[in-house]
Formats: structure tokens, sequence, C-alpha cells
């Protein structure tokens, strides 16, 4: 058994093997210490065939989910409490190329609007020309008098439930109403 471990490891690239403490309280760890005893205690030979895709797969599953409870617990930014994390990949998985990006660069408010320009100096102050208040993707999609038959589109796709910009970002039909309009 110790000889095709060695064998299976030397395939394989970059493992490292690591001693665990048992009994710290980690869900998988409790786990492995429980089926370690079992195997004591029968004279059955299982065998675990894990391919290396899989191995990667679920390592992956791992990091994400840890990411996804950090990103909930730590907010440090306007962006966090926008935007939850729905689930791993793309989030508008309906749209075009084009429209992705669309929808990308509102998320990460990197847009045309006055504030954006400012923020480069390529524009005076930042402000709506309309509303005279700073125009940026919140004052764009929720406030702005120029934008009132958007709001009045995406209230009529919601139903008339509340309407702010977490819901529209994190809603499965309101992003491409939004592209829709600024085409």
């Amino acid at each position: 058994m110790i000889n095709q471990t060695n064998r299976t490891l030397e395939e394989m690239e970059n493992v490292t093997l690591m001693w665990l403490p048992g009994h710290t309280g980690l869900e998988k760890s409790e786990k492995v210490d429980e089926m370690a005893k079992q195997a004591t205690s029968t004279n059955e030979i299982i065998t675990l065939e894990y391919t290396k895709s899989k191995v990667y797969g679920k390592i992956k599953e791992w990091i994400w989910k840890k990411w996804k409870k950090e990103w909930k617990a730590k907010i440090t930014c306007k962006y966090q409490e926008v935007f939850q994390v729905l689930r791993e990949g793309y989030q508008y998985q309906n749209m075009k190329r084009r429209e992705e990006t669309v929808m990308n660069r509102m998320r990460l408010q990197q847009t045309r609007l006055n504030a954006g320009l400012f923020k480069i100096g390529r524009h005076e102050n930042g402000k709506c020309s309309t509303c005279n208040k700073i125009q940026d993707l919140n004052h764009f999609i929720m406030d702005c008098k120029e934008t009132e038959d958007l709001r009045a589109i995406l209230k009529d796709a919601r139903e008339d439930e509340p309407l702010s910009l977490k819901e529209i970002f994190n809603s499965q039909s309101l992003p491409g109403i939004l592209v829709e309009y600024t085409k």
C-alpha cells in the first residue's frame, strides 16, 4: 500500500502531504478520523480513486466556499454592499460577450458617466448636467430625471417590488433590460 501510494504521488505534480491533528473541530478532519477508525476494524479493502481533475475540482470548490464566506462576512467597500456572490463563474450567462462587458463595466463603476470621467480628469466636476448631482451609476439608474423611463421599465419588470441597485444587478432579468436601455 505504501509503495502504491508513493508511485501514485510520483505521477502527480505538486502534491504535498501534511499531517493534521485530529479532533480539531474541522468537519472534514472529523470525517477522515471517523473513516480511519472504521478502516482499522474491517478486513475489507476499499479503493478510492480520485483523478487529478477531481482533486483539483474539490480544491477549487473548497477555495470558492471559503472566499464566498469571507466576502459576506467582511464587507469593506460599497461594491460588496451592492453585489452579492450568486455563483461561481459568469453572472450574466445569457448575454452576448459585448453585453456582458457592458454589465461588468457598470458593476465595476467603470462607465463614461461624468463621475467616472471626473476621476480621470475628463470632466470638470462629475455632476449630471440635468440634475446637478454627482452622476455615478446610482444616480443614473435610481435618481436622474433623464432616466425616469428606465426606472419605469425596471419597476414593471419587478412587478412593483422595491427597486435598488442591489436588486437590479443581482437579478436574472433586470441586467438585460439595463443593457438594452444603454444601447
